[in-house]
């Protein structure tokens, strides 16, 4: 049927629906003219209609009468022309629309999924791939019971290590891919074991470990590397522990070696190489560093400017303050105010001090009087320019000597051991020297010893030159 005919069909469809309703209405006795006085029906409202294809009266409402009354106006509406056709726009009104490819009108009229193809266009192996029965065995992307020789008979070693990359392997199929040749890629996700057999055929592997170096590296021993294995090896950047005594020969060590402990059984020949970042020695068979050595072989007595007097016991109620003083070298401050005294002997400002029994050793020192001390203040210490930290280390062996107070007077005292860090290391000094005892015969003046003499006669005669001139023994009788 054309488009004209079909147009001619559709007015004609419709003035036979319009003459029969009219004819309906006419035959129940309503005058078209006094339509308009009758009472306005609601949408609700039935009304009663003749059924030309059925023979019978129907009841309708207004509303459905209305809406099939503007399909029939809308579809009469319709002027169509070539290449158009009708659709369905709502329930109420019918649209046209151009049908302009001839493809797209062919899919109207094909009858098979073949012809449909055709009118597409549609290439198989190039718009859509075709359908493999081996497909079917696939399940859930797992390889589980088919050949791969058999589902990709064809497969480059390329594309096989994509698939490998991209598909997960039951377990008890593994051993299936054992006719694969010249693969490469990766097993992803998880590490490979070989259970059983050997890696028979495999000339080499990245071309670089060679059936003869794994050969070698498979017989490695448990405590001993062979120079040909270790040369295999000597590339490698890995930490290698072990509990057991490990031989090796000719090894070249290029990193940190950390050892919990062990023992060397022979000489190490350094070869005229230096040991490097050795801690200082505390033990006799200790090895010693430099720093250490220049220390005890630089130690000799080294003088220190004499102190006025020398403490005789712990300095107690006195505070240590590291940073204190007038000049922040460190400073001992009396627990209570009044006048100082040290060894029977008041101090007076700038007095050189040697601090030397106090309970907490880092607090020993040289200072000098700060502050006397009175009955508003307490007495103040601070250390000297020649024995604080700003001066450290200070190295044993310094001595110096007290010139005034009760017990030390004349005294020597040498510093024991090195202070590297003033206020932090123990400070411990030792007597060298004392001041002498006059004995029988003896008189002490200051730093002088005297002879007793009683006239010129006697055991001992000292002539006018202080000289002992002759010994006069008397008889025994």
């Amino acid at each position: 049927m054309s488009t004209t005919d079909f147009s001619i069909y559709v007015d004609t469809y419709l003035a036979n629906i319009i003459n029969d309703l009219a004819s309906q209405i006419e035959s129940a006795g309503v005058n078209f003219d006094s339509l308009a006085t009758i009472s306005d029906p609601q949408d609700n409202d039935e009304l009663l209609i003749y059924d030309v294809s059925v023979s019978t009266n129907k009841k309708i409402t207004k509303a459905a009468l209305i809406q099939q009354s503007a399909l029939i106006e809308s579809l009469n509406s319709l002027s169509l022309t070539g290449g158009e056709m009708i659709y369905a726009a709502s329930s109420s009104a019918f649209a046209k629309t151009d049908v302009t490819q001839a493809y797209g009108r062919s899919l109207l009229t094909n009858t098979s999924a073949s012809t449909t193809r055709s009118s597409l266009g549609l290439v198989i192996g190039t718009d859509v791939q075709a359908y493999n029965s081996n497909l079917d065995s696939l399940s859930s992307a797992t390889i589980s019971s088919f050949s791969l020789t058999s589902l990709l008979p064809n497969t480059s070693a390329a594309n096989l290590a994509t698939l490998i990359s991209a598909v997960t392997y039951d377990s008890s199929t593994v051993d299936r891919l054992t006719t694969w040749q010249n693969i490469s890629g990766k097993l992803q996700s998880t590490d490979v074991t070989v259970s059983a057999g050997a890696m028979s055929g495999v000339t080499s592997i990245n071309t670089s470990l060679t059936s003869t170096i794994m050969s070698q590296l498979g017989n490695i021993g448990l405590t001993t590397i062979n120079s040909t294995q270790w040369g295999y090896l000597g590339a490698t950047d890995q930490s290698c522990t072990t509990t057991a005594d490990v031989t090796y020969n000719s090894l070249n060590l290029t990193t940190t070696i950390t050892a919990a402990g062990g023992v060397f059984s022979a000489n190490v020949n350094m070869s005229s190489n230096n040991i490097i970042n050795v801690a200082n020695p505390i033990n006799a068979g200790d090895a010693a560093n430099k720093t250490y050595v220049d220390s005890v072989a630089g130690a000799g007595s080294v003088p220190a400017e004499a102190a006025r007097l020398g403490t005789t016991a712990n300095l107690a109620g006195w505070t240590y303050n590291n940073v204190g003083g007038a000049s922040g070298r460190g400073s001992l401050t009396a627990g209570s105010n009044g006048a100082v005294s040290i060894d029977g002997v008041a101090v007076v400002v700038a007095d050189r001090i040697l601090v030397k029994d106090q309970t907490t050793a880092l607090q020993n020192g040289i200072y000098e009087v700060q502050a006397t001390g009175d009955v508003s203040n307490p007495g103040i210490f601070e250390r000297t320019t020649d024995f604080y930290p700003g001066v450290d280390p200070i190295t044993r062996g310094l001595f110096l000597l007290i010139t005034d107070g009760t017990i030390n007077i004349s005294d020597g005292y040498i510093l024991v051991d090195t202070v590297t860090t003033v206020g932090v290391d123990p400070v411990n000094w030792t007597q060298y020297s004392a001041t002498p005892t006059a004995g029988n015969g003896l008189t002490l003046s200051g730093g002088t010893l005297n002879v007793n003499t009683v006239g010129t006669t006697g055991n001992i005669y000292v002539n006018g030159s202080n000289q002992v001139d002759c010994l006069v023994l008397e008889a025994v009788r």
